[in-house]
């Protein structure tokens, strides 16, 4: 069986408008590496600002292959198994047992790269794109390092290639 799909019906991609409130709130935009200030961390940007946690917005949640409640666009943190979505929407997130979950949502990014330094991160010296492009940076470096049941599947982080 052959699909024919006539790609002249989709409309042309048109450019972002950084300024409409839709790519305000939005988290994976590709921003300019912030220079750094008076020797700066490149982190520094990303930590001290206040901003909401895309996976705690109820715009986008999906399953993965392997069963994982995916929240938001953030591919490789689970808010746990989806063959139990009733429980997980009743209940609230364990963050005893979902450390890192917990550190985002109670500390923002400030508590995740607390985390990972006390397990022995190391900053990349090109900087990062944005908050998410830290955050996956941090989680990589906790999930192949630690246990942490929320960052996985394992197999995610370990295709992002060397840790920083």
């Amino acid at each position: 069986m052959s699909v024919n799909t006539n790609f002249r019906h989709y409309p042309t991609a048109q450019p972002i408008d950084r300024k409409s409130p839709s790519a305000r709130q939005s988290s994976f935009l590709p921003q300019p590496e912030l220079p750094r200030q008076n020797g700066a961390s490149a982190c520094d940007p990303f930590v001290s600002a206040l901003q909401p946690l895309s996976f705690l917005l109820p715009l986008h949640n999906h399953f993965d292959n392997y069963g994982n409640y995916v929240p938001g666009f953030c591919a490789g943190v689970t808010l746990g198994d989806c063959r139990k979505l009733d429980e997980l929407l009743r209940e609230r997130v364990d963050t005893v047992h979902l450390p890192v979950l917990g550190l985002l949502m109670e500390e923002d990014m400030k508590g995740l790269f607390a985390l990972a330094r006390e397990r022995g991160y190391q900053e990349s010296a090109e900087g990062f794109y944005s908050k998410c492009h830290l955050c996956m940076d941090l989680r990589k470096h906790l999930a192949l390092t630690g246990d942490y049941p929320e960052l996985t599947p394992q197999e995610f982080y370990l295709q992002l290639g060397s840790s920083s």
